[in-house]
């Protein structure tokens, strides 16, 4: 019995599918082979009209040129004469209600989740009414994003591409909607299929070449603030000083009269100058900088810290211990390292953070070459 309460198996949405005729189609089969003999319909077994379907019921058509086989006593205790199992006898009269004798009507199984009993359908049908409405739903979502791409569609049948559709695995439905412009574009119109149907059932796209990645640029352009800029600015303060320190005069005199140590100085002078091109950045603020283009993917996992908070004064305070240059202004929101927000301690978490980001920065620049 199939889903709906009918009688039907396969279901006429089965044989619309497997034939790739129209409904009305299948029914006028069905309907020529019920006045042919060979099948008997019956109304379904349940009620409500919900369940009001009809049960077809193979059995063999009468044959008036044949003559009707006299079973012996022999024969019969042999059972010859008796009906097999799942089989019943029927009187058949004509219109006027004359016995015209007996045939033997032979019951499909209803059972549709036996093994024993069930018709012999394909595997891909067989996946097709096991799977969840979820996934058929999905599916049909899938179908239709395809078949939007595929030109003049709608010219040819729409059952038997579906059909074909559902004859693909997941995998070879994402790879066809992956593939398909590719193939829609290539060189070569006359040579292309025309047929959606045929496309799938050739799966014509596994023949394509296989996607060359472009090559990615050695430079990309930045934003003052952004993830990428924001990634360059750190990787630069991650290479040693390199700006010239000078030791003027005055600071010479405060050093002798021990206003400050030498140590403290130069601590101070490198913030400000050791590195001119971090300070270069924030005079061209206005400006996109082309930033080295393997920090795109070294700077997905930046966050955005609002200024003024706790986490922004934990990253000021990090600046300072490692001697690097503070922001003299920025956006409300610019992009750093991740942090694990459930961390108690700000100052070890940035610290983890920034290791973190000179970790990918190294494997970045070995993936670059």
């Amino acid at each position: 019995m199939d889903k709906d309460g009918g009688n039907c198996h396969p279901t006429i949405q089965d044989l619309v599918a497997l034939s790739g005729l129209s409904k009305k189609t299948v029914i006028k089969h069905l309907d020529a082979a019920a006045s042919a003999g060979w099948i008997s319909v019956t109304r379904g077994q349940f009620y409500g009209q919900m369940h009001n379907r009809k049960s077809y019921v193979a059995r063999f058509p009468d044959r008036p040129s044949v003559p009707v086989r006299q079973h012996d006593d022999d024969a019969e205790s042999l059972g010859g004469g008796i009906a097999s199992e799942g089989a019943k006898v029927v009187e058949m009269g004509d219109e006027d209600g004359v016995n015209k004798g007996n045939n033997t009507v032979y019951q499909l199984p209803h059972d549709n989740e036996s093994p024993e009993d069930s018709p012999n359908i394909s595997p891909q049908l067989r996946t097709r009414t096991g799977a969840s409405g979820a996934e058929r739903r999905k599916s049909e979502r899938l179908f239709l994003r395809w078949l939007k791409a595929w030109p003049n569609a709608e010219q040819w049948s729409l059952s038997r591409t579906r059909k074909a559709w559902d004859d693909l695995d997941s995998d070879q439905r994402l790879r066809c909607i992956d593939r398909t412009p590719d193939y829609l574009n290539q060189p070569g119109t006359a040579d292309r299929i025309a047929c959606p149907a045929t496309y799938l059932q050739a799966r014509a796209w596994e023949r394509l070449p296989p996607v060359v990645a472009p090559e990615r640029p050695e430079r990309v352009s930045a934003k003052a603030f952004g993830k990428v800029w924001m990634a360059y600015r750190f990787w630069l303060l991650l290479q040693p000083p390199n700006g010239q320190l000078v030791i003027t005069g005055f600071d010479q005199r405060q050093i002798d009269q021990g206003q400050v140590t030498r140590e403290a100085l130069l601590f101070e002078k490198t913030r400000k100058s050791g590195w001119p091109a971090v300070n270069e950045l924030l005079t061209k603020i206005r400006e996109p900088v082309m930033c080295p283009s393997w920090l795109v993917e070294v700077s997905e996992g930046f966050r955005q810290v609002q200024r003024g908070s706790d986490l922004w004064s934990a990253w000021e305070r990090l600046h300072e211990r490692r001697g690097w240059p503070w922001f003299g202004w920025t956006t409300d929101y610019p992009w750093f390292p991740a942090v694990d927000p459930s961390a108690g301690d700000l100052n070890a978490a940035v610290d983890t953070a920034m290791n973190d980001f000179e970790t990918l920065v190294n494997e970045g620049r070995e993936d670059a070459g």
